[in-house]
């Protein structure tokens, strides 16, 4: 589920189901999407635009918040995460270390190297140099502006890590399997 502001809101699930809501979750309205395929994360950049991804390469995006129009991912493989940096830029990363970024909205998502094969269970971005990508085998990557590319930092655990959220480029936490909950206030170092 992901919120765009106190009234708008958008839940996704199984089969291709998306609902919305313009009251704040007083009622909940299915809309039309071409997949049948699971969705797997949602972000939401405005009351009228965002993006959602799920299993298969599906993506799809909003740019009046009633209608969605399928992105060609150009991968079969599962996706697990968004993050959009802003209305042009984002990231998508799924199975097998997927890792895909657009830089014009989504027209294009061109495939960038994660350096892993693992499970890439969630990506968040904090500003376009600053991001982080979680997955299996207690893996972390962290994104490097400079040489367009992704290291991985040591997160201490090998369990999976499923979720991330920072609010500065030194802060964040990490969460995962069987109660795993890693915090950093160094951006990970």
């Amino acid at each position: 589920v992901q919120f765009a502001d106190r009234a708008h809101g958008w839940i996704i699930g199984v089969r291709g189901t998306l609902m919305k809501t313009a009251d704040s979750g007083q009622t909940w309205n299915l809309q039309t999407v071409p997949t049948s395929f699971s969705l797997a994360d949602i972000e939401i950049e405005t009351p009228t635009s965002g993006w959602t991804v799920g299993n298969h390469g599906t993506v799809l995006h909003t740019s009046d918040g009633i209608q969605w129009e399928e992105q060609a991912s150009g991968t079969i493989r599962d996706l697990w995460a968004i993050s959009m940096i802003d209305e042009q830029n984002g990231w998508i990363v799924g199975t097998g270390g997927e890792m895909l970024k657009t830089a014009n909205g989504g027209t294009t998502w061109m495939p960038q190297s994660s350096g892993e094969s693992v499970e890439l269970n969630d990506v968040f971005f904090v500003d376009a140099n600053t991001g982080w990508a979680v997955g299996d085998n207690g893996v972390i990557i962290r994104y490097q502006p400079a040489t367009d590319s992704w290291w991985r930092q040591n997160s201490g655990s090998v369990r999976a890590l499923f979720n991330s959220a920072f609010t500065t480029s030194g802060y964040g936490v990490v969460v995962g399997e069987l109660g795993t909950i890693l915090l950093t206030y160094n951006g990970g170092i």
